[in-house]
């Protein structure tokens, strides 16, 4: 429920000293939005912005934020009991970033906990 739009990525302008994980800032009809590279973020290297990436604007707390995506390929709607823990590994660098795991059709699908992700 925390996603407002999806637009495609036209870039954002960097920010000094920000974290590796932030693309920079976009103005989204007058509001400055931050926007966080999810793979990054994950630790898999920087998103490769020469494909038809989108931006996800997401409201966390009550501010915007995008988030960088390869692509959208649905909407799923769940209810809360639909949502299994994350387990846990020996080791995991992003321990918290994700919410939960839900079961589509035989596939999995991270939960991700967005308030951690600032």
């Amino acid at each position: 429920m925390a996603v407002r739009e999806i637009r495609a990525w036209g870039g954002a302008t960097s920010l000094p000293n920000s974290a590796d994980h932030v693309r920079g800032v976009i103005n989204l009809r007058g509001n400055i939005v931050p926007v966080v590279d999810l793979k990054a973020r994950f630790g898999q290297g920087e998103t490769d912005t020469e494909k038809g990436n989108v931006v996800v604007i997401v409201m966390i707390g009550d501010k915007l934020h995008g988030l960088l995506v390869d692509a959208v390929s649905g909407i799923l709607i769940v209810a809360p009991g639909d949502v299994a823990p994350v387990p846990q590994t020996a080791g995991d660098a992003n321990a918290g970033l994700l919410s939960g795991i839900i079961t589509d059709n035989e596939q999995m699908v991270a939960v991700i906990a967005l308030s951690a992700l600032n």
